[in-house]
C-alpha cells in the first residue's frame, strides 16, 4: 500500500516524465540545437529514476 510520501514521489515523476516528453517534442524545433533538448530531457529522466528507486527496491538485496 502506497503512504502519502509514496503518493508524492510519484506524482513527482510523472511531473518530470512529461517534462522530458515536452523537451523531446521540441526537438527539430530550431529554438535550441536538439542535443540541448535531448540532455536536457535525459536529466529529468535520470531525476525520475532516481525518485523511484526511493520507494522501490531494484536489486534483489534491496529487497530483502
Amino acid at each position: 500500500m502506497m503512504d502519502a510520501h509514496d503518493s508524492d514521489v510519484c506524482a513527482n515523476v510523472v511531473g518530470k516524465s512529461l517534462e522530458a516528453v515536452r523537451l523531446l517534442s521540441n526537438l527539430g524545433s530550431g529554438n535550441a540545437p536538439d542535443s540541448a533538448y535531448v540532455l536536457a530531457a535525459y536529466d529529468r529522466l535520470t531525476t525520475a529514476a532516481y525518485l523511484l528507486h526511493q520507494i522501490i527496491p531494484w536489486t534483489k538485496e534491496e529487497k530483502q
